[in-house]
């Protein structure tokens, strides 16, 4: 098996050595949101499942390493949605901020000049904004 990385810059494959990196760049992320990073993780995967988005699991860890750890840390599994959906809207009102969002390998920027991602990113927040009415409306 080859293990490799598209570069959308460059157009080209690169050989990849460091999956078990990008594995421990997931437990750190965990261990500085105090285990929560993982729960963010899960609940965003559920939701892209939830809309069958093509989004892959490697984009809902790029997405998810995005959010500053100190941003969700301290939040119950409820306020995740919340602090999720924050997180959406910001990132679709702010270009350069979403053109400055990478993969989380750090080799490319998930949403500069892909409007298929950007099209995704738009229903992911509307699925958080009605789990989010649904929560304050119980």
């Amino acid at each position: 098996i080859w293990v490799c990385i598209y570069n959308a810059q460059a157009g080209t494959y690169e050989s990849v050595d460091f999956p078990l990196l990008n594995a421990r760049a997931v437990d750190l992320q965990d261990r500085v949101s105090g285990g929560r990073f993982r729960r963010l993780v899960r609940f965003l995967k559920k939701v892209k499942g939830d809309i069958s988005s093509n989004m892959t699991s490697f984009d809902v860890y790029s997405i998810c390493k995005a959010i500053p750890p100190e941003f969700y840390s301290d939040a119950s599994d409820a306020q995740l949605v919340f602090h999720l959906q924050k997180f959406y809207k910001w990132m679709l009102n702010d270009e350069k901020a979403m053109n400055n969002i990478a993969d989380f390998t750090g080799t490319t920027y998930m949403f500069r000049n892909n409007e298929k991602r950007r099209s995704e990113a738009k229903e992911i927040y509307s699925a958080l904004n009605s789990i989010c009415l649904r929560l304050i409306e119980n």
